[in-house]
């Protein structure tokens, strides 16, 4: 039987997504999967965002600098969709990810430098309470914000920062003083 033709705007629509999709789909993907642990997430994500913009048509009228910064805030809240609805548990990006992640310098004095620093910031976040470890990483891993997070860990936002404050410096101290041991 088929589809029916698709009108003059519709048409146009669909190309306006097809264009932005050729043009931006690569640099939303990797904002996506830099953000999920799962790759099936980032492209589920993906496929979303490019769902919003054959919702609205509103972005021919843009520059192609704001058009980006418009998927990028779309990609986000998918994102933080997609945290909601997993249980917080498997929120968190296994630390050896992080790490490969962090800038390592350019001599390799500044190398073993940042390794060290690395493994001794390792060695404190292992000390602290799991719930701690997670909000750590949640918001500078994941890049939540504290009431992204306090929704994800079913709290408030003020319970959010005080326990992110506490860690922090429990953290601090855990690694001042690992590097008294050394």
């Amino acid at each position: 039987m088929g589809m029916p033709p698709l009108e003059k705007g519709e048409r146009q629509d669909k190309d306006t997504a097809t264009t932005l999709y050729d043009r931006y789909a690569s640099d939303i993907f990797t904002y996506t999967s830099r953000r999920l642990t799962n790759q099936q997430d980032a492209e589920d994500v993906l496929l979303e965002v490019f769902i919003a913009v054959l919702k609205t048509n509103m972005l021919d009228d843009l520059p192609p600098e704001q058009q980006l910064a418009w998927l990028r805030r779309v990609a986000h809240h998918k994102i933080v969709d997609c945290y909601r609805r997993q249980p917080a548990t498997t929120a968190l990006l296994p630390l050896h990810k992080v790490l490969e992640t962090l800038d390592t310098g350019s001599t390799p004095e500044r190398e073993i430098i940042q390794q060290e620093d690395y493994a001794r910031l390792h060695q404190a976040l292992e000390t602290l309470p799991l719930k701690q470890q997670q909000v750590i990483q949640l918001r500078y891993s994941n890049n939540l914000r504290c009431k992204e997070i306090a929704i994800l860990l079913h709290t408030t936002e003020g319970t959010v920062r005080k326990l992110l404050s506490r860690t922090l410096r429990a953290l601090r101290a855990a690694m001042v003083s690992i590097g008294k041991e050394r």
